[in-house]
């Protein structure tokens, strides 16, 4: 893999990352916004979105708040109660990131809480599958392929790729789930898979939930670790990647992975 950071928007003793705590989520409430939508998320129309959609036959024609609402509901509080979690988000980035407590409490129908991430859920699978048949050669390639698995994590989890001789993937492994600040990275597990797989080449993956791009030390320890590792196994060992919703980090792209 080749030199520099990129954006993507678009677990012997074990190394622990450490990265910096993302802000909590927005601190919703089930209170009523100003009656503006944000930038972007202009209502187009003043009827229904589903009758809308039904005129239009397309989705694409609706806006940001208009398609939350009909995964909401059909009526028209819907469409308010869309508009006021844009509001008091800013953004659907953010909106992706709340669980189903979170939806619930900021006033979003038990329903709609499990439409909405079901509705996440589809997209994440079908970025994957567009990446999943293509050769992981590249951190580019890696980034769309994790992160839809890690990017909106609010825990630092470890994700490992294996792949086989032409570097197409054979599986994938989310081998430790930490805190909001660590995940240790156990390089005896990583590569139990690896031999078990009869794997060719690994790319191994932690996400910073803080968005914090920036490796730590721990970062860099553990990665020397796994290379010399790999080595002796004659695995190799093509990257470790920090994944974030901001973007991702190559330890292979910026000259580290020794």
């Amino acid at each position: 893999m080749a030199a520099k950071r990129q954006s993507t928007r678009s677990p012997a003793p074990a190394g622990l990352s450490s990265s910096d705590t993302r802000p909590a989520s927005a601190g919703l409430s089930a209170s009523n916004g100003s009656a503006d939508a944000p930038t972007g998320s202009a209502w187009l129309d003043p009827g229904l979105p589903h009758d809308k959609l039904s005129r239009l036959g397309s989705a694409s024609a609706l806006s940001d708040g208009e398609v939350l609402a009909v995964l909401l509901g059909e009526d028209a509080p819907s469409l308010d109660l869309a508009r006021r979690l844009l509001q008091q988000l800013g953004s659907l980035d953010r909106l992706a990131r709340l669980s189903v407590a979170e939806l619930i409490r900021a006033g979003v129908p038990q329903e709609g809480a499990y439409r909405l991430l079901a509705a996440w859920e589809l997209g994440r699978r079908r970025q994957q599958a567009e990446v999943r048949q293509l050769p992981m050669t590249s951190a580019a390639a890696v980034a769309a392929y994790v992160t839809p698995l890690l990017g909106d994590q609010v825990q630092e989890s470890c994700v490992v790729l294996y792949l086989n001789r032409a570097h197409l993937l054979l599986a994938e492994r989310i081998l430790s789930v930490g805190s909001v600040s660590g995940v240790l990275i156990d390089p005896k597990l990583v590569f139990r898979e690896a031999v078990a797989l009869l794997a060719s080449a690994i790319v191994v993956c932690h996400n910073h939930p803080s968005g914090n791009l920036n490796p730590s030390q721990a970062d860099a320890d553990i990665t020397s670790r796994l290379v010399a590792a790999g080595r002796l196994l004659d695995i190799e060992v093509l990257d470790h990647m920090i994944i974030t919703y901001r973007g991702h980090y190559s330890f292979a792209e910026n000259g580290r992975l020794r």
